[in-house]
């Protein structure tokens, strides 16, 4: 397993007092001249490296000393668009600096207010250009001591669900009534042959998310109220009285007006109805949207109302959700929120032994072999 000890691959790496004398509430750190001289000097220095990817990005990974002479891991990553210029810092505990030379969307009238990072940009820019200089000597060098020292919390990798899911808490989902939700999950993958409707109104939409919302409150007393009224616990309820119920070219006003306003969301943000129209049959129907881990329960009662009532619909996703519960879909684990998240050894009550093994089970990304443009241009020419 990889060390994380307080020795660096270069010398004199930035610590967390250096980071405490930058302005961290700004989203984009605006420098001023000095500052800025130095931060032209670090882009041109990581430059000296070939691109990686597309629109000339090159992206560094280093070392920083935290707390207790803890090892903190930045990517250190330059971006440049016509006359914009970033530098950014990007932690695998997702804190993050960008320097920059001006506003991409500035406000008339106000002039922007520009920092003096001159000694944090010094101190980095010394420590890029050993790390360039090393990997510009030997690229190997810095890709083993990349796999060798970054902890394995802070790197991505893949592995099948039921490969991990005993080895590690969080992993494997837990869902009520298993036995009758597999099964669901299998019969709304698509729209049932002959189920759908010829057209699509307001009425008909309130009448699905009456039933919908009910669920998710799991109350039956409100079933036999209007539609209309319950409609008003939505995010646009109250808007309702400027359109026609029964007119569908009244609903196609409302999904245009209402796009980008939440407007098909059950529960804000976290469950959703969406009307569809299906191309091939021309009938319209609902497309159920829920997480299954953070909302799985509350989406599967709502499916279960929404088919006891003969509401045409699919389950958006179901089959990956299926997959999911059984264990069969491929998951990620990465530092930065696109995934699942790797405990360090006694977090979260996982035992050492289990860390061990998910670490040995799972597929890690190997870290991308970088190469110096003098170094790689005279292997070729040789």
């Amino acid at each position: 397993m990889p060390k994380n000890v307080p020795s660096t691959f270069c010398q004199k790496p930035l610590t967390i007092k250096d980071f405490q004398s930058l302005p961290i509430e700004q989203e984009y750190i605006l420098l001023d001249n000095d500052s800025l001289h130095i931060m032209f000097g670090i882009q041109e220095t990581i430059r000296l490296l070939e691109p990686q990817g597309i629109d000339d990005v090159r992206t560094l990974h280093i070392e920083t000393i935290g707390q207790r002479g803890t090892i903190i891991w930045y990517e250190v990553s330059i971006r440049i668009y016509q006359d914009f210029h970033w530098l950014i810092l990007k932690s695998h505990q997702d804190e993050s600096f960008c320097f920059c030379n001006k506003e991409k969307y500035p406000e008339k009238g106000r002039k922007p207010q520009r920092h003096c990072c001159k000694a944090f940009l010094e101190k980095l820019w010394h420590y890029v250009s050993e790390v360039v200089r090393k990997i510009d000597n030997d690229p190997a060098v810095y890709v083993r001591y990349l796999e060798e020292h970054v902890p394995y919390q802070e790197r991505d990798g893949t592995v099948l669900r039921e490969k991990v899911q005993d080895l590690l808490p969080g992993i494997k989902i837990k869902i009520k009534n298993r036995k009758t939700v597999l099964p669901l999950l299998k019969r709304r993958q698509k729209l049932p042959s002959g189920q759908g409707y010829d057209s699509m109104t307001l009425r008909t939409y309130i009448e699905a998310w009456k039933i919908a919302y009910c669920a998710y409150i799991n109350t039956h007393s409100m079933l036999s109220e209007p539609a209309e009224k319950i409609f008003l616990h939505s995010n646009q309820g109250r808007l309702l009285e400027n359109y026609n119920l029964d007119d569908p070219a009244e609903f196609r006003r409302w999904d245009k007006e209402q796009e980008g306003f939440h407007s098909y969301d059950v529960i804000y943000v976290c469950i959703h109805l969406y009307p569809e129209k299906d191309e091939d049959s021309g009938k319209w129907y609902f497309d159920l949207a829920f997480g299954l881990e953070t909302f799985g329960d509350e989406g599967i009662r709502i499916a279960f109302a929404l088919e006891k009532a003969g509401i045409p619909f699919t389950i958006c996703g179901a089959e990956w959700k299926l997959e999911a519960l059984n264990g069969e879909d491929t998951i990620t684990f990465s530092p930065n929120r696109h995934g699942y998240y790797l405990p360090y050894p006694d977090e979260k009550g996982v035992k050492a032994e289990n860390l061990q093994k998910a670490i040995e089970t799972i597929n890690w990304k190997p870290f991308e072999t970088i190469h110096g443009i003098l170094s790689h241009n005279k292997k070729n020419e040789n």
